[in-house]
C-alpha cells in the first residue's frame, strides 16, 4: 500500500510510527511516534532539487528509541498509520553473520 505525497501531505505529520523488536519469544516496543518528528518531503525537495531524478531513493532519519531497549534483535516489526487508521505493516527477520575474523 502506498500514499501518493500529493494527497496526504497536508496530514503527513500526523501519522504514527511505531516499531518492536523481538528478542527470542519476547517483543518489546522500540519506537512510537509520528511522522511530525521527521524533516518533512518538501524539506528534501527544496533542499536536492535537481539531484533528484526518477528512480532516487532517499533515506532518512528515524525517530527516537526508547531508551534501554536493546535494538540489536533476532526480528523487528514496524507500522505506518494514516489518521484514518489505514496501516502499512513490515516485519521481517535479522540473521547474524559470522565474524569477518572467523
Amino acid at each position: 500500500m502506498g500514499w501518493p505525497l500529493g494527497q496526504i501531505e497536508r496530514e503527513l505529520d500526523q501519522f504514527t510510527l511505531k516499531a518492536w523488536v523481538r528478542h527470542g519469544d519476547t517483543e518489546q516496543l522500540i519506537q512510537d511516534g509520528t511522522a511530525g518528528q521527521l524533516l518533512p518531503p518538501s524539506y528534501w525537495l527544496k533542499e536536492l532539487g535537481d539531484r533528484l531524478v526518477p528512480g532516487t531513493v532517499l533515506l532518512s532519519g528515524t525517530i527516537p528509541m526508547i531508551a534501554g531497549v536493546d535494538q540489536f534483535a533476532d526480528a523487528w516489526r514496524v507500522e505506518l498509520t494514516d489518521p484514518r487508521g489505514l496501516t502499512s505493516r513490515v516485519v521481517y527477520t535479522v540473521e547474524q553473520l559470522a565474524p569477518a575474523w572467523e
